[in-house]
């Protein structure tokens, strides 16, 4: 319908290709560079291959330009966010086809996707969390929980929106709403007595961690 062609070979794709976004695992991503080398002379390799550098990357094609992206999953509602590291003087073409899926940050180490990954690759899992938190109390204190979920999604939709709107910072919204002694201030209250903030940071860390480990795995 959209003038889409569709073929089974790696080989046959490229050939009628100017940019080729290589999603597969890292335990195969050498091989498909190495059967596709010898026709990406001149083309773009985008990889979104998880904890693979372009150095590693060029070890198996040496033939091809390559930019390393790392997106999240809302690009499928074109509300994503994509990490880019790559040739400056090649990117503004594969900015521009990927502009329409979300915001394009353009990075200037590679190392930074790896943090990048941590918030906005994990983000939507992290989000969703909180999200679930906030609905399952709702069900434990007598709401049903469709009520409830339908109160944190907004919760959070309307927030985001405030702060987009205003060009307040999130602690500045939180000053606005929580009054001197009213209920906002007791619940974040205790939640610094419970440590948020600590688990929180301790979580995120060991995620950093987990993002090394497999940086490492990968780039032997």
């Amino acid at each position: 319908k959209q003038g889409v062609e569709i073929t089974s070979g790696n080989t046959v794709a490229v050939k009628k290709a100017d940019v080729i976004f290589l999603a597969v695992k890292p335990l195969i991503t050498g091989q498909v560079l190495r059967e596709i080398d010898n026709v990406i002379k001149g083309k773009t390799i985008v990889s979104l291959v998880a904890a693979l550098s372009i150095k590693n990357l060029r070890k198996h094609s040496k033939n091809a330009e390559i930019i390393r992206i790392m997106p999240n999953m809302a690009v499928a509602c074109n509300q994503g966010i994509i990490g880019l590291f790559g040739n400056k003087g090649n990117n503004h073409h594969v900015k521009q086809l990927l502009s329409v899926l979300g915001s394009v940050i353009e990075l200037e180490k590679e190392e930074d996707l790896d943090p990048l990954t941590l918030l906005s690759g994990c983000g939507p899992a992290i989000v969703s969390q909180f999200i679930e938190l906030q609905a399952n109390y709702g069900a434990k204190i007598g709401l049903s929980f469709d009520v409830s979920y339908i109160l944190a999604l907004q919760s959070f939709k309307g927030t985001i929106a405030i702060l987009e709107k205003t060009k307040q910072s999130p602690d500045q919204l939180i000053q606005s709403v929580s009054t001197k002694g009213g209920i906002s201030e007791t619940i974040l209250q205790n939640l610094e007595k419970k440590k948020l903030r600590q688990s929180f940071d301790y979580a995120m860390n060991r995620g950093c961690s987990k993002i090394k480990e497999l940086s490492s795995l990968y780039n032997k």
